[in-house]
């Protein structure tokens, strides 16, 4: 498993603890953005099919596509209760499960508080 992207808003709250820790950053890489065009930028210069992105109101996207046309459409909000490091590995290892995550969630949910900005 390769360090998952972590595109943390310049302006959104701190991200949960769990990502600042010193063990996990062999996991995480945590990449501040200000505009949705850098996280496309960055992903498109390095292949990444799983990463999250914070949103400007702090809300954590898990995102699972294919480049070169990343669609931020197709993700999945994150239980801060829920999502660690052990469950982001497992649906990275198995990412069939991530899309079906992601699908439940773009059938079932009012969208409007998922923008990235």
């Amino acid at each position: 498993m390769g360090r998952a992207p972590v595109f943390k808003h310049k302006y959104g709250p701190p991200l949960p603890d769990y990502y600042y820790y010193p063990e996990y950053n062999r996991f995480y890489k945590i990449i501040i953005y200000e505009e949705e065009d850098e996280i496309r930028d960055c992903l498109n210069r390095e292949y990444q099919c799983v990463y999250i992105i914070q949103t400007y109101r702090g809300v954590l996207r898990l995102q699972y596509d294919e480049p070169p046309y990343y669609n931020f459409n197709q993700h999945e909000i994150m239980d801060r209760s829920k999502d660690n490091l052990e469950y982001i590995s497992f649906l990275q290892a198995k990412s069939g499960d991530l899309w079906e995550r992601i699908n439940r969630h773009m059938e079932q949910t009012d969208h409007s508080k998922c923008e990235i900005n």
